[in-house]
């Protein structure tokens, strides 16, 4: 049995949580106990490891800016090389308040206006808003789905690193909205044809500290000297359930680079990290790894609830098992209906999910289901979709 608890159920709404603002944004009349699976957070109590932490720090030192201290850093640091045999220096990390902001200064810095930013996708939504909305072009390399998995292609891949005006690649990893994890020989593949053409290379890697049995995350950097120079964008927030706290870890071995970053984060008026969050990561990273195995087993067994229970309604409508992270990418194009449709369908169902228009090319007919949550209220969520997949469509 678990020391922990995942099985309490909380209402958000009177903390004003993103997902239950968009929830009765969307639908005002929702019924009580609904839990919304769209925005990717989980709706589990933080560990308590990282609570005391936080609750002890207040008492003993003010509240002010701070920078990274040689104890954050190490506590970094041990963790990457303990979970993942990147061995990383201290010296190479710059805070922010977030992986997004940090993708948005990779932009910034190693590319022009209108220069071009290589994507693969379907994927995260913000990964357009830091490139568009910066005024660069996105360069779409659409995925492809084989036995109702993603893979990359690899052929489209060389030629947009072959275009000159496409500068930078922004990888996803593992990727968000699917779950899949990258291979070390993808990765390493990515890595040579990035050289080639001198392609410089930003990796999001917030959801590798959550990983299914059978699966291993690599980081991008550890696949080649190449990939070394990559800027690495790095968070406990998913794993431990602590974006409020607004921390995130750049990893930036060449210091020119490193140098230009933080110039780049200094003129547009980017605060660092701030203390709160970084001693809930510090306490994350040493204390409450326990927390995240037991987590990471609660969410396997979503998972497969989830699968189990879409299996019947294939082709019409098909799961893609995940080897990572709390999210699930469904496909019904098979249905048959205007995307449009059958989002109201499922709002109708009070079945709330991320809509897959949101992750861009390949997203359309797909949406994106949150299992971080307690067993009970997914049960109670798929549930009405049965019965509203019954009495609407006859399945």
């Amino acid at each position: 049995m678990s020391a922990y608890d995942f099985t309490s159920y909380y209402d958000r709404k009177r903390t004003k949580a993103s997902k239950w603002v968009q929830m009765l944004a969307r639908k005002p009349d929702v019924k009580e106990g609904v839990v919304p699976m769209t925005v990717a957070d989980m709706d589990f109590m933080t560990a308590p490891e990282i609570v005391a932490a936080l609750e002890k720090y207040p008492a003993m030192e003010l509240l002010g800016y701070s920078r990274p201290t040689n104890d954050y850093l190490g506590a970094v640091v041990d963790f990457y090389q303990k979970e993942h045999g990147y061995q990383a220096q201290k010296e190479w990390i710059f805070t922010t308040p977030g992986v997004v902001p940090a993708l948005a200064s990779a932009v910034r810095t190693l590319t022009k206006p209108g220069e071009g930013v290589i994507l693969l996708t379907p994927i995260y939504g913000p990964f357009f808003d830091v490139t568009e909305g910066q005024g660069r072009k996105a360069a779409i390399c659409p995925m492809r789905v084989v036995n109702n998995r993603l893979e990359i292609d690899f052929a489209c891949f060389e030629q947009l690193c072959r275009e000159e005006n496409n500068k930078l690649f922004l990888l996803c990893s593992p990727h968000n909205p699917s779950g899949r994890v990258w291979t070390r020989e993808e990765l390493t593949r990515l890595a040579d044809i990035c050289e080639k053409y001198q392609v410089h290379v930003a990796s999001d890697e917030i959801h590798s500290d959550i990983v299914m049995d059978g699966h291993a995350h690599t980081v991008f950097n550890t696949v080649s000297e190449y990939a070394g120079k990559a800027i690495l964008c790095t968070s406990a927030g998913k794993t431990f359930n602590i974006q409020a706290l607004q921390c995130a870890n750049v990893f930036i071995k060449d210091k020119e680079l490193r140098d230009a970053y933080e110039r780049d984060n200094l003129y547009a008026g980017i605060e660092r990290a701030n203390v709160m969050g970084m001693v809930g990561t510090a306490a994350a990273y040493r204390d409450a790894l326990p927390w995240r195995d037991a987590v990471t087993r609660v969410i396997a067994e979503n998972h497969k609830t989830v699968l189990d229970f879409f299996a019947p309604y294939a082709p019409r409508i098909q799961a893609m098992a995940p080897d990572a992270s709390f999210l699930v990418w469904v496909d019904f194009s098979g249905m048959g209906v205007a995307h449009e449709e059958f989002f109201q369908f499922m709002t109708d169902c009070d079945f709330f999910v991320s809509d897959g228009n949101f992750f861009g090319p390949g997203g359309e007919k797909h949406f994106r289901l949150n299992v971080g949550l307690p067993a009970a209220k997914l049960k109670e969520n798929l549930a009405r979709l049965k019965q509203g997949l019954k009495e609407r469509y006859g399945m």
